[in-house]
Formats: structure tokens, sequence, C-alpha cells
């Protein structure tokens, strides 16, 4: 067992209280969006980094970016463009393959390597591991209690300024610090926002789906075939919408990101 395993493992002796679980997050575009409603299920695709199929979520806060929507692209009204977000029942899926406190792509491509990598350790699988959570639910929320204290805190990158206990552990630390970042180029919330992996198909029904958050536009009529497809799944009645327009892509990313929040804060997961 690694250090970084040790030290969350602490956090599951009583009379430690832990957080209630936050739903795991699943950002996609409108083409995939569809895909998935079609199929009924989430599908892994081919992660290069681990050559395995994977899928990837994210804990409790909708951190995943677009590919080529990281930065300012200039306004847009076409709503294909737009993210949406299914929120994840997460003791109701299977089992998981692999969880990081953190962006396990961004780590690999050397965006924390100033905070996780000193005296310049090659950043790879092997260094990777260090880092590696166990793979049960709770430890998400041992996560939370060991380095935010609540899941406030943690929704709101507000980590502890003090680790309580202290570690010994350079990893532990080194994540601490990572934490604590105010200002960064190389990297954004992925860095703070725990990682979840499958290898199995997830199946969209109302035992997984808590919500599902997509642009007003795509509730329009001319994109009926997605009520439709909500429909034959009976999964009209978690589905809501946040107001989009003529903005940068990363405004629709915000607005999503505040309608996920407010979610959380009306099933008592977050306060208001």
């Amino acid at each position: 067992m690694t250090e970084f395993k040790r030290y969350i493992k602490h956090f599951s002796t009583p009379p430690v209280e832990l957080p209630p679980p936050l739903p795991l997050t699943h950002v996609t575009n409108c083409t995939a969006f569809e895909e998935i409603l079609g199929q009924g299920h989430l599908s892994p695709r081919n992660c290069g980094f681990f050559n395995k199929m994977l899928i990837y979520c994210f804990y409790g806060r909708a951190s995943y970016r677009l590919e080529g929507r990281e930065k300012n692209e200039g306004a847009t009204a076409q709503s294909v463009a737009y993210p949406a977000c299914i929120l994840l029942n997460g003791e109701q899926l299977p089992d998981r393959v692999g969880q990081s406190p953190f962006d396990t792509g961004a780590f690999l491509t050397g965006r924390f390597k100033e905070h996780l990598s000193p005296f310049g350790k090659k950043v790879d699988l092997e260094l990777l591991d260090l880092f590696a959570l166990d793979v049960s639910p709770d430890c998400l929320r041992r996560c939370v209690r060991a380095f935010f204290g609540t899941n406030d805190r943690y929704y709101d990158i507000s980590p502890l300024d003090s680790l309580s206990p202290a570690s010994p552990s350079g990893t532990v630390s080194n994540y601490h610090e990572l934490l604590k970042t105010r200002r960064s180029t190389r990297f954004d919330d992925r860095a703070m926002t725990f990682e979840v992996r499958f290898g199995n198909k997830i199946p969209l029904n109302k035992n997984t789906v808590l919500k599902i958050v997509i642009p007003r536009a795509w509730m329009n009529e001319e994109r009926k075939y997605f009520s439709d497809l909500f429909k034959g799944l009976e999964l009209s009645d978690v589905v809501t919408s946040y107001r989009d327009g003529f903005a940068d892509p990363l405004e629709h990313f915000g607005a999503l990101r505040q309608k996920v929040a407010g979610i959380m804060e009306g099933m008592k997961l977050l306060s208001t």
C-alpha cells in the first residue's frame, strides 16, 4: 500500500465523520450525447494513456472541458457547441477500475510536474500509481474529509490550511501543495477534482441517473428527438436545463457548472 493510500485509509476509522456522497458527473457534447441516449448507456472508449477501454467521470464537480474548448474561441450561438452533463448515482454503478485525486490525462502530459514530480522524476504510470486511490466509492468521501473537510470546501476548491493528522509522506504533502495553488497557466480545476474510471458500460435508467443537464436550446422543437429519447429511457422527469445564448463556449460551461451546483444544493449535498 502506498503512503498516499495509507493516509486516506486513516479517515475510515470511526469516529471520523464523512461528508455525504456526491454524484459523479459526465460532461459531453451534442453529438456524443445523442449517441449515448440512443444506446441507452455510457460506453467505454479507448484511452491511450492506460491502453484500456474506459469511461471517465468526475466526483461532484463538472470539471471536464470539451475538446478544443479550453480557451476563448469567440462567441457562438450554435447549440451543437454547448455542453451537457449527466449526474450519476455513484452507489448504483458498476465496479470502478480506478480512482485518482486529479485528472490523470493532465498529470500524464506533465501539467502537474512542478508540484507532483520533484527531483525531475519521470512522469509516467509508475509515478501516477503513487497517487492512486482505492476503488471503493467511500474512498472519495474520505479524500474530501482528508484534504477539504467538507463537500462545500471541496466544491469551492478551498483545501484545509494544514492537514490533520500531518503526514511525513512526500506524495501527500506535494498533493496538498497542489491543492493550495491559487494561480497557474498550466492547469485548471481538474487538478483538484477527483477522477473515477469504469471499464464496463453504465446503463442510463432511474437507478443510475440523478439528473441530466442540457442547454435550453436542446429542449426546443427543433431538437424534439432528444425529448423522445428521454421518454424512451423513462428519464424525462430528471432533465433540466441551463440558460444559453450567444456567448463564448467557456461561458456556457460556466452556466452548466452553476446549474449543477444548484442541483446539489437542492439535494442538500452543498449548502445554499
